[in-house]
């Protein structure tokens, strides 16, 4: 699975390709993308609980069915009049590909169950992305090794690599929408 700095990217990306044609950007909305982009890893949250902070990792909130009532969660919070479907249908979509990437990243996962079940309720198949574009994230296996087990010359690995990928188009974004509205 990407980290949590890929997934926040994304959000990002996502933000600038909705909102190129506004006036204005908002750090409150931007601040919505960001944390529905990285919601589905809420699952560690109830781990931490039992001192097994993966156990709980891309199962139920890694699904189509949690994108959809995140989606609608998002839709009430955003409360934008006569636009419920299309905010909740955004949400969903940016939830979702939380659950995307997490599929394209599920070549290099090494625990069970391996991929994504992308289609929950639907389906409980799990798939996985064919060829490895991400790195898997390390991390510890308790409580007390969660967080410093993300401190490795592996995960900086990764996060470079997401960097990479998801930085050019922000920033070509940023740039192209920036100087239209300066034209404008």
């Amino acid at each position: 699975m990407p980290s949590p700095v890929g997934h926040v990217l994304c959000g990002i990306l996502i933000y600038l390709i909705i909102n190129r044609y506004n006036n204005r950007y908002s750090l409150s909305v931007l601040s919505l993308y960001i944390f529905f982009s990285v919601l589905p890893d809420i699952d560690f949250a109830p781990g931490f609980i039992i001192h097994d902070p993966s156990f709980f990792h891309q199962g139920l909130t890694h699904t189509l069915g949690a994108a959809a009532i995140a989606g609608t969660i998002g839709s009430l919070i955003l409360r934008r009049k006569g636009q419920f479907i299309n905010c909740c249908l955004l949400f969903t979509g940016i939830y979702y590909f939380h659950v995307v990437l997490d599929y394209i990243a599920s070549a290099s996962d090494t625990s069970y169950p391996f991929g994504v079940a992308l289609f929950w309720p639907f389906s409980v198949e799990h798939y996985s992305f064919p060829v490895m574009i991400f790195l898997d994230i390390w991390r510890g296996e308790t409580n007390t090794t969660f967080i410093s087990g993300l401190f490795n010359y592996h995960n900086l690995l990764a996060i470079m690599i997401e960097l990479m990928i998801f930085l050019p188009p922000i920033i070509l974004l940023y740039y192209f929408s920036f100087h239209k509205k300066q034209a404008d």
